[in-house]
């Protein structure tokens, strides 16, 4: 049992509680200490890992400061798992422990007479209380100082004059002062609340890939010598300071400049290393390694743009590869709900284009211009649902669609069968036609039916109507907002009256005869006629030129006109006994 025996503090760790009784007896060093209680050592070296995790008898240093057991067992690390272990409730990965050097300020030593657990962290390179570079070589044999050396406790406090007062970088001097913080609260960095383990977590992490980032041939031992890794966690701390830009920086450079020599494409060519530490089981519990999850998946959904997040990527985030701004051919089918080979014409009608390629060959789209294109699609119909908006059929409503009257997004050609209307055109039309409509005239009863009987195509009549060619009427409705039903021409039956021309019933009051005479005088040539067509009728009609009336009474004379007229004068040339004809007609001689 020793003569002095202080009780472990909260801030003691194995190695520094050992140190304590070390120098509280007067022991050389702590191996010296553990070999007075038969501890066996495989070396004259005293192994500061198995220290720190307690892999030695702890219950012959419990006796020998006449404590718990449970005391002592409280101040060794725990293993978690093959990279982790836990020390101060806190989860720190191992890699980023120096547990083999100590690194020390003589005037914390000599105010404390303990070495703080922070300087046991491979980033703590400096005091911000006293402005001084940790001391890691013993300043009179220029060996590196472990837990093992001698007279550690005695001789430190000699070195003040030894420490180096040299001006250090902003970098180096903020990161160490968030560490001496981190003991005692958190830091908030991106919305993430970080503990001293994750702050070491992220400047671990960056310090590592940093170097590959720079020079990928790059090697670094930085952790192994002071000045080192002073630089080492430098370049890292502005990663922390200026999140997440410098960390997108850093991986669209290995996007650029990929890890992996293997496959053409993907995340893993592009972030292999990155991405295995990232999503890691050991480090799934740590808050930095959630936040630089986060960071990752923001860059792959809103630029990576050399591979496809697929869906067999499962450690992603679904959500992130739901939402990611460049997206494959099968990607924009499921998202518009149709098969690939619908997707095709799209692209090969020019509704949606490519924003670059891959090595591969794989086209890759913005998700903006898809699903600009989805709800562009989700306001289009086809041409049997266009005919239905339209109360028409599909011949009318194919008519409309091919002389220009309502604009198709799509229309058959060699390489697609199917039309693609937008209701915005259907709309479009149907208030052209009600701006023009004469809403004070009588709806009348005339059918469209007319016009066809008049020569005019569905298509031109509404063309016509459009151009106010043709007047109609509309009647509203509101089960049928988009029927052409509603809109009624007004058909026209008032034609230009012609002072040369004459109808078979004008003539017939001209001469005196029947209509059916008339038209016996027109067939066996007696009488002229034209063939006109008029508003009144859809086919021409029959009219007489004046002038023929006139000649006709010139030259023939019909029976009432022979009054006083000798026989011998005139001759029967047409007539019941002559040519069948209904009436006699008669030339002078």
């Amino acid at each position: 049992m020793l003569l002095i025996r202080p009780y472990p503090q909260s801030t003691d760790s194995l190695p520094n509680y050992l140190l304590r009784l070390t120098a509280n007896n007067g022991y050389k060093n702590s191996m010296q200490l553990l070999r007075s209680a038969n501890c066996k050592l495989l070396n004259n070296r005293l192994p500061g890992k198995k220290i720190f995790f307690g892999d030695f008898d702890l219950e012959r240093v419990a006796m020998l400061a006449n404590i718990n057991i449970a005391q002592v067992e409280a101040l060794k690390f725990r293993p978690l798992s093959n990279t982790r272990c836990s020390a101060f409730a806190q989860d720190f990965l191992v890699k980023n422990l120096n547990v083999t050097h100590v690194r020390i300020c003589p005037f914390c030593y000599e105010e404390h007479r303990t070495i703080a657990f922070i300087n046991s962290l491979a980033a703590k390179t400096y005091c911000t209380k006293h402005n001084c570079v940790l001391i890691s070589v013993h300043p009179t044999t220029g060996y590196r100082l472990t837990w093992g050396t001698h007279y550690l406790w005695r001789d430190v406090a000699s070195w003040s004059n030894d420490v180096s007062r040299i001006e250090v970088g902003e970098a180096e001097f903020t990161f160490n002062k968030h560490i001496e913080l981190l003991e005692s609260t958190n830091l908030i960095i991106g919305r993430q609340s970080i503990n001293l383990a994750e702050y070491c977590d992220l400047l671990g992490f960056f310090a590592h890939f940093h170097p590959f980032a720079i020079d990928s041939q790059k090697k670094t031992s930085a952790k192994s010598d002071t000045e080192l890794c002073r630089q080492y966690y430098s370049a890292a701390y502005w990663y922390i300071a200026e999140w997440p830009t410098r960390f997108f920086e850093m991986l669209a450079h290995f996007e650029n400049h990929p890890m992996s020599d293997r496959r053409l494409t993907g995340i893993r060519k592009c972030f292999r290393d990155l991405y295995d530490d990232i999503y890691s089981s050991d480090n799934s519990r740590s808050g930095a390694y959630k936040l630089l999850k986060s960071g990752f998946e923001e860059y792959l959904r809103d630029h990576f743009s050399t591979g496809i997040l697929m869906q067999s990527l499962t450690q992603v985030d679904t959500q992130t590869k739901d939402n990611s701004i460049f997206i494959s051919e099968s990607q924009i089918a499921k998202i518009l709900y149709c098969h690939l080979g619908k997707v095709k014409v799209y692209i090969r009608e020019k509704l949606i284009s490519p924003s670059h390629f891959l090595v591969n060959g794989t086209r890759l789209f913005l998700r903006t211009g898809v699903m600009k294109l989805k709800s562009k699609l989700e306001n289009c119909c086809s041409i049997d649902e266009c005919a239905e908006l339209l109360d028409v059929s599909v011949y009318h409503t194919r008519q409309l669609l091919r002389d220009g009257i309502i604009n198709p997004l799509l229309e058959p050609n060699l390489t697609n069968r199917d039309w693609l209307i937008e209701k915005r055109e259907i709309e479009i039309l149907i208030n052209r036609l009600k701006a023009n409509a004469s809403i004070s005239m009588s709806s009348p009863t005339t059918a469209i039916r007319r016009f066809n009987f008049a020569g005019y195509s569905f298509a031109d009549l509404i063309k016509k109507m459009l151009n106010g060619k043709v007047d109609y009427a509309y009647s509203g409705s509101n089960n049928a907002p988009f029927s052409l039903i509603r809109f009624t021409p007004i058909f026209q039956t008032d034609d230009d009256v012609s002072s040369e021309l004459l109808t078979p019933q004008e003539a017939c009051s001209t001469l005196g005869i029947n209509k059916n005479v008339i038209y016996e005088f027109i067939k066996i040539g007696l009488i002229d006629c034209l063939k006109q067509k008029v508003n009144r009728t859809p086919r021409p009609i029959k009219l007489i030129p004046k002038a023929s009336i006139i000649q006709f009474k010139t030259c023939y004379l019909l029976k009432h006109q022979l009054n006083g007229i000798p026989v011998s004068d005139i001759e029967l040339i047409s007539g019941p006994k002559i040519n069948g004809g209904l009436i006699n007609v008669y030339q002078r001689k």
